[in-house]
């Protein structure tokens, strides 16, 4: 299994899951992200980031991966509280978008965050939010 975290366009970083995957997955590619990501912040005090959590290949989600994801994202919250600019979802399905719901109502992170359809409009959502909180910090 490749990794989840794609570091291409840096400040925007992507998680992409795939089609399929288990709670040992999730547990271990969310907390791979998360160790990254609080790498490339460390000695970096002002950098800002924007998150993409691609979810558009996603084939179903279950209460217990819903859990797991909840759980990793608490977590990622401590380690990247007021680094994080935005956080968008992209997703196709409606089964989908209602897990990812699910998952706000177990926790939801203190940055914006959006749930798109579109890949490019999650990006330049993502870019924009970024480039306005950038601006607010250092201003």
């Amino acid at each position: 299994m490749q990794p989840w975290l794609e570091e291409d366009a840096a400040p925007l970083y992507v998680i992409r899951f795939p089609p399929r995957y288990g709670t040992d997955d999730i547990d271990r590619e969310l907390r791979r992200a998360e160790d990254r990501l609080a790498e490339i912040l460390e000695g970096r005090p002002g950098m800002r980031i924007a998150l993409v959590v691609d979810l558009s290949w996603i084939e179903g989600s279950t209460a217990t991966s819903r859990k797991h994801v909840a759980a990793a994202m608490r977590r990622a919250e401590k380690r990247l509280a007021g680094r994080v600019a935005a956080q968008a979802f992209i997703t196709h399905s409606v089964v989908i978008q209602a897990a990812t719901t699910a998952v706000f109502w177990l926790t939801r992170p203190p940055w914006p965050i959006r749930v798109f359809t579109s890949r490019v409009e999650a990006r330049s959502w993502a870019r924009a939010e970024l480039g306005q909180r950038a601006t607010a910090a250092s201003g």
